[in-house]
């Protein structure tokens, strides 16, 4: 999954280098991705080693930033 993220984080900054709206797009969306997998990892990593009601916790995290970022930035115009 780390590799997963980093791979995301590039092109992330790949994506970002072009003038092209669409292919900005997919540099949100992949932003996003890298935030989930960071939020996701870390919740798994604090249950593994401290306590296990981290887990759910990190899940209620991940839920509110995929509510309050899909509401309603992520839209695109065809």
């Amino acid at each position: 999954m780390l590799s997963v993220t980093l791979v995301e984080l590039l092109l992330v900054l790949y994506c970002r280098s072009f003038s092209n709206e669409i292919v900005k797009a997919y540099a949100q969306d992949h932003f996003f991705d890298v935030i989930t997998n960071i939020i996701g990892l870390i919740a798994v990593i604090l249950a593994n080693y401290i306590d296990n009601w981290m887990a759910p916790v990190g899940a209620i995290i991940l839920a509110l930033y995929m509510v309050n970022d899909g509401s309603g930035e992520r839209e695109l115009s065809c």
